[in-house]
């Protein structure tokens, strides 16, 4: 797949990244905090999962519009709505507040 000069994706090892996926250093902060209860078939990748949710999030699109790379609309669809209503989404953001205020400590 050709990109040519479209500053909105950037090359991670063999993965093609948009510019505003995940970073290494904010998927080591996130990743931890996410559910891992293997069920019967194996998952989609969380991080490409969590881009897509992102993904849509940020640009307001239909679920049905999420572009390819961030795999089945249903999956995202899916696993956004589990983890809203197990509650993820706020164990997210409290540790990312808690976090944020840490470092606003050690700062001053």
């Amino acid at each position: 797949m050709r990109l040519g000069c479209d500053s909105n994706f950037q090359t991670i090892g063999s993965l093609i990244t948009a510019r505003f996926d995940l970073s290494e250093k904010e998927w080591e902060i996130i990743s931890p905090l996410l559910p891992n209860k293997p069920r019967g078939v194996a998952r989609k990748d969380d991080r490409q999962v969590l881009n897509g949710i992102f993904h849509i999030l940020r640009t307001g699109s239909p679920w049905r519009d999420l572009p390819e790379r961030y795999g089945p609309d249903t999956t995202a669809y899916n696993r956004f709505n589990r983890w809203t209503k197990a509650g993820v989404w706020l164990r997210i953001f409290e540790a990312l507040a808690a976090l944020l205020a840490k470092v606003d400590e050690e700062e001053y």
